[in-house]
């Protein structure tokens, strides 16, 4: 048994347009991304490119532009920022259909696609040989922090990657904020019971500490070992849901800069307590 895609045609990338506008709910499709575009441009490869949808629209349209791009938008927009209008891409071509059936193609080839998640794409990469999750890789392996769906499930253990990568490419040193946090986490709770430490790699106790690390990390004051024992004063839980009050206190903070100052200020006052004003972090 063969199953082959039909229709394919090369066709000259001025020839295609895409079917949104803003402010309407009167054309299907989505708002070009330019950094999707930039990303795919400055990565081309030809191998990559996979299939191109479009339909043929000529009944309709009195342009030159016949063809509606039904799938591969972004890609065919990096094409043309390469290559300029006067390059051909072979497409696969669909007679033509009413809108509203175009509507639906793009819905289904939308929906009938899984996201790669962070721990997939993260061994992926380190298969691939990329320096960044190999890097990452050799922090936890020498940490001793596990990742869900790589290694067993017991503590220590993440559940996934985002924070992981958030706080690596803000500083890849290998003994950087990265390694300074999940060392510091594993010592505060490393003798706790699992209810005390539940939340010791979630999101909000990574981002606490990092963010408390990024702010004083390069101060020759930082005493490590009682920032552990700070951390300690507390289960997990307790340290979660302060941190997600300084958040919402700074809720006029974007970005990094929100979560950075969120852990910073969580650990700050409890860190500094008895501590002469020379001292203070």
């Amino acid at each position: 048994m063969q199953i082959k895609k039909n229709n394919l045609e090369t066709i000259g990338v001025d020839k295609m347009y895409t079917p949104w506008k803003p402010d309407t709910i009167d054309v299907y499709g989505r708002k070009i991304n330019s950094s999707i575009v930039n990303k795919i441009r400055t990565q081309f490869d030809v191998s990559l490119l996979g299939s191109i949808v479009v339909c043929d629209v000529s009944e309709e349209v009195d342009t030159g532009a016949k063809y509606e791009i039904i799938d591969g938008n972004h890609r065919i927009h990096a094409i043309r920022n390469l290559f300029g209008v006067d390059v051909e891409v072979e497409v696969q071509v669909l007679e033509y259909m009413e809108e509203k059936d175009r509507a639906s193609m793009f819905l289904r080839l939308n929906a009938n696609r899984s996201r790669v998640g962070s721990v997939d794409s993260f061994r992926a990469g380190l298969i691939a040989g990329h320096q960044n999750e190999q890097e990452i890789w050799d922090i936890l392996q020498r940490r001793g922090l596990k990742v869900k769906g790589l290694s067993p499930r017991s503590w220590p253990y993440v559940n996934g990657l985002q924070d992981v990568y958030q706080i690596f490419t803000k500083d890849k040193r290998p003994n950087g904020v990265l390694d300074l946090t999940i060392h510091v986490l594993i010592a505060a709770y490393e003798d706790a019971s699992n209810k005390e430490r539940t939340k010791t790699f979630n999101r909000e106790c990574m981002r606490m500490v990092s963010g408390f690390l990024f702010k004083t990390i390069h101060n020759p004051l930082l005493n490590i070992k009682r920032l552990i024992d700070t951390i300690r004063k507390h289960d997990s839980v307790t340290w979660a849901r302060r941190y997600g009050g300084a958040i919402e206190f700074h809720e006029k903070l974007k970005g990094e800069a929100k979560w950075v100052t969120g852990g910073y200020v969580t650990l700050q006052e409890e860190y500094n307590k008895r501590l002469s004003e020379k001292n203070q972090l």
